[in-house]
């Protein structure tokens, strides 16, 4: 995790992700219902993957890498669970990959 502007690399199966505020209810072609966003009360997190663990280390030793996520994919996340860090005036979450609920496509990005 060179080159992270956050202070620490995260272990394990961790992600680190800057989290943004969802305040629409389309963002690009993920329609997010009202069950989803509701009078700003978020019931799930959005943001881009900012450091990535090295994976999950087995008792055998093994490891399994993450291969869903990247560094710079957006991501919508489960609102509960996680770590919150906040430095300076920036939030991030640094989260196990398995409460991330999707990798928002190419275009979703862009919007």
């Amino acid at each position: 995790m060179e080159g992270t502007t956050i202070g620490y690399r995260p272990l394990g199966d961790r992600v680190v992700v800057r989290l943004e505020k969802v305040d629409e209810m389309y963002k690009g072609r993920l329609y997010l219902p009202q069950s989803v966003v509701h009078k700003n009360q978020q019931l799930c997190k959005v943001g881009t993957v900012v450091a990535i663990g090295p994976g999950m280390l087995c008792a055998d030793g093994t490891r399994y890498p993450m291969a869903d996520v990247a560094l710079g994919d957006r991501v919508l996340l489960m609102r509960e669970g996680g770590i919150d860090i906040t430095v300076g005036e920036e939030k991030f979450l640094s989260i196990r990959d398995d409460l991330i609920i999707a990798v928002l496509d190419d275009e979703t990005k862009a919007a």
